[in-house]
This record gives structure tokens, sequence and C-alpha cells, in this order.
């Protein structure tokens, strides 16, 4: 038997030759990283307050609907058939 097949476990024999490139893919990353620039406290509550009113506006949009729904539920119970809602 090979002597590197003994003293090696075999997931390192299989990606041996990938190593550099992985090596290379981490730098590359963490370089990235450093050279984006900072984000500042004011960018942050900007983003924040921006999608905060995105996210308001969606949940007073799903209740009004919601609303909508229960008030068509009730009317359609309460007229015993005479209202019918059809979905379209």
């Amino acid at each position: 038997m090979v002597r590197g097949l003994q003293d090696s476990p075999s997931s390192k024999l299989l990606y041996a030759k990938d190593i550099p490139r992985y090596r290379q893919m981490v730098r590359s990353f963490y370089k990235t990283i450093e050279d984006t620039p900072t984000v500042t406290d004011q960018q942050i509550t900007d983003f924040m307050h921006q999608h905060s009113q995105v996210y308001n506006y969606f949940i007073y949009y799903v209740n009004r609907t919601q609303n909508k729904i229960n008030i068509l539920k009730h009317l359609k119970r309460t007229s015993h058939g005479a209202f019918i809602v059809h979905n379209h």
C-alpha cells in the first residue's frame, strides 16, 4: 500500500488538489468584506424606517382585506342565502 494512503484521511486525499483554490476563495471573500464601506448608524436607521413603513402598510392592507372578508361572511350568514359571495 502507498504510504500516503496510510497516513492521510480519505477526504484529504480526495480534496487535496482543491485546497489551494478554496483557500483563495476564502481570502477573496474576506477581502471583499474588508473592502466594503462601513455602514453608518444613520444608514441602518433609514433602512429600518423604510422597511418598517412597508411592513406596516402590508399589515394594514392584510387587516383591511380580512375585515372585508369577515363582513361578507357575516352578511352571507345573516341574510340566509339572499347574499351570495362569488369567488372569481
